[in-house]
């Protein structure tokens, strides 16, 4: 039996809930390649879709840790947890270690229970945070900027 196999039969014993929190924890590389020995591809990207919003992730995913903890900090629990809860990030651990401990037990204990945001929606957070973060010093909170977001709709 391979490891690929091997795991595959591991995560298939544990709790749902255990098991989607693994894989949500996955790097994509990890994903991928899970998904491969499974026998099933990972969804084609559109030119316009989520191969913009990869963009827009890889961009994020390079910011440095200290800089998103920064922008974060002043966030409710349920933005910061939101946020995390997208996709395993290269500075998700700074920003947990940055909160005061209360806000981290509410940030993971939120993780758990959120639900998943549709496909638009996960690009306007994720390209609402990247812009927020290449446009400077912490400023406008990330709360206020979905709100103005949401008041531009039609």
């Amino acid at each position: 039996m391979s490891a690929p196999e091997h795991l595959i039969g591991r995560l298939a014993e544990l709790a749902p809930r255990d098991r989607d929190w693994i894989l949500a924890h996955l790097s994509a590389a990890a994903k991928a390649n899970l998904l491969q020995h499974l026998g099933r591809a990972q969804p084609a990207a559109t030119a316009d879709g989520p191969q913009a919003m990869g963009d827009d992730e890889r961009a994020l995913d390079e910011v440095e840790g200290e800089l998103v903890a920064r922008h974060l900090a002043g966030e409710p629990a349920w933005v910061v947890a939101q946020i995390l809860s997208l996709r395993p990030w290269s500075w998700d651990q700074r920003v947990l270690m940055n909160l005061v401990p209360g806000a981290r037990l509410e940030v993971n204990q939120l993780r758990q229970s959120l639900l998943r945001p549709s496909m638009a929606m996960r690009a306007l957070i994720i390209r609402t945070l990247r812009e927020q973060l290449t446009a400077g010093p912490p400023g406008g909170r990330f709360e206020d900027l979905m709100d103005q977001v949401g008041d531009r709709r039609p």
